[in-house]
């Protein structure tokens, strides 16, 4: 099992097994702190604005950047920048047709 903790969870606070007895759930986990959220909003753009497609692992960051952010006002923020940022988005430059 994956979990993913958004940034107001960081590494050290959660525990990666689930013990309930007769059940042993083993996690890999994944710390969306570890991700800055302006890296990911200034290369994307830089992409964007050059005309670059975005590949993979370029859409999965647009999406969860927002989540990067440990404050709520961070994260309504962010969800406005991912909002200006996705009217430079078109078919071509994210599926590079």
């Amino acid at each position: 099992m994956v979990v993913i903790y958004t940034a107001d969870v960081v590494r050290g606070t959660t525990k990666d097994q689930l013990d309930a007895g007769a059940l042993k759930i083993q996690m890999d986990t994944a710390f969306l702190s570890d991700l800055s959220g302006d890296e990911i909003y200034c290369r994307l753009s830089s992409k964007l604005q050059q005309g670059q497609p975005f590949d993979d692992t370029d859409c999965m960051q647009f999406m969860i950047a927002p989540l990067t952010y440990q404050t709520r006002e961070a994260k309504q923020e962010a969800v406005h920048k991912a909002y200006e940022l996705s009217n430079l988005i078109n078919d071509a430059a994210v599926y590079n047709f």
